[in-house]
């Protein structure tokens, strides 16, 4: 019995393992993103899970996270930046009104235009592998491009981004998750900030009721040049974006439903 214990221990795997603090918990769902065994992003999303029940108040104000790794931005095609202390990175939860499976049909069938007039000046969206089985649930990952001018108000920024989307199964229904990372460099309007790398993750984990919990982390490799504007001052700026996206997301589609859009 000793050596049949000895070779059940050798032979299954222990269980997956994830970080329990958001800080921690985002960088690593990002890492592990495209794993082939959905294992440790299961057990991610479910401490993800258990983070925004007791913490969704307190990310709805912004939450600082830093914890994305080398190894995770290494393992990106396009890529090429260190972290050098130069990196920062704000995390906003949103507890939406309506389904993931809304949400991300939505989001991946709808200009940016559209959805953000304020923000998005121009959009160009390539889909890499089929949008439909994604939204249909038939397949579990879905592969895109975007180039699009986006309107920060104290600058503008012209981007090309590669955008992957995932689903992963969860107790309660599947919990769709995005990556976005930028491919080429940046065109800034202002000369005093270098954009090295920006990265970007939203998850939209299912409720007792159907509805999101919404979450969205973004970390950016940067330099300011010859410039007294605050860190804390741009981290602001970038979770004041995020938090308008989700409402104004959660907004069209309830304009969407009463029939508002057909009008314009």
């Amino acid at each position: 019995m000793r050596y049949l214990s000895l070779l059940l221990l050798v032979a299954c795997k222990p269980p997956a393992e994830a970080p329990d603090e958001l800080d921690d918990l985002v960088g690593f769902l990002f890492e592990h993103f495209q794993d082939e065994d959905p294992a440790e992003l299961e057990a991610g999303v479910a401490n993800l899970d258990t983070w925004l029940i007791d913490g969704m108040d307190e990310t709805r104000e912004g939450y600082s996270v830093n914890n994305v790794t080398q190894e995770a931005i290494d393992g990106l095609e396009n890529v090429h930046a260190e972290i050098d202390g130069n990196l920062a990175g704000a995390a906003v939860g949103y507890p939406s009104v309506h389904s993931p499976d809304k949400l991300i049909s939505t989001t991946i069938t709808t200009p940016s235009t559209e959805l953000y007039p304020d923000s998005y000046t121009a959009f160009d969206r390539e889909y890499l592998t089929d949008p439909d089985c994604f939204i249909d649930g038939s397949c579990d990952r879905l592969d895109t491009t975007i180039d699009n001018d986006i309107d920060y108000t104290i600058l503008q920024v012209e981007v090309m981004s590669q955008v992957q989307y995932r689903r992963v199964a969860f107790e309660r229904g599947d919990v769709i998750i995005e990556r976005t990372w930028l491919i080429r460099e940046p065109v800034i309007s202002v000369d005093w900030l270098k954009l090295d790398a920006q990265l970007f993750f939203w998850a939209l984990v299912p409720d007792e009721d159907g509805n999101a919990r919404s979450l969205q982390a973004t970390w950016f490799v940067y330099t300011f040049v010859d410039t007294d504007i605050d860190e804390d001052l741009a981290v602001g700026l970038v979770i004041d974006s995020m938090a308008g996206a989700a409402e104004n997301l959660d907004q069209w589609i309830l304009d969407e439903e009463a029939g508002l859009h057909e009008e314009e």
